[in-house]
């Protein structure tokens, strides 16, 4: 699978192939100091990605990052976006944005979090059966939520009211 992770906030797109693109995001956003986005997965081996590298490579910035450019911009709006899984983990860097600003050990006291916990929340994202409770304390102190925060739960809810 060929897929296009960007760090639209220093305007780069990295091209890349891997037979699991989630598992390998989820290693790059670990690894990276800026917030990353899997923006697109699409069907492809070595060769196709060989081309794409071809085609954009007045965009080359280093090795398979490139300048984030209207050229790979509109190429990578052709292709579908990803399962809704993997939408869901680029998201935890903004909640752990919000970590942040509520304070970490504000939201260790209130939720009863070990580092550990805390460390999870932060990597994986806030769990679903906690998100109305961290809402509830965002309103609190005045920081808004992210307008998809309740999407999954949204899905979820959807998703048992179809199957009653």
């Amino acid at each position: 699978m060929i897929y296009f992770v960007t760090a639209r906030s220093v305007g780069r797109v990295k091209i890349g192939l891997s037979d699991n693109p989630a598992g390998r995001f989820v290693k790059m956003q670990v690894d990276s100091p800026v917030p990353l986005t899997l923006e697109r997965v699409c069907p492809g081996e070595i060769a196709e990605e060989r081309l794409l590298h071809e085609k954009f490579a007045a965009d080359r910035a280093a090795g398979e990052w490139f300048v984030l450019s209207g050229a790979i911009d509109a190429h990578m709006a052709t292709l579908p976006e990803p399962e809704s899984k993997v939408r869901r983990l680029r998201d935890t860097h903004a909640e752990s944005a919000l970590i942040d600003t509520l304070g970490p050990k504000n939201v260790s006291c209130r939720f009863r979090l070990t580092p550990q916990l805390l460390h999870m929340w932060r990597k994986r994202g806030i769990p679903q059966i906690k998100r109305i409770a961290f809402a509830k304390m965002c309103a609190e102190q005045g920081v808004p939520v992210p307008g998809d925060f309740f999407e999954a739960f949204e899905h979820a809810r959807t998703s048992t009211d179809k199957a009653a």
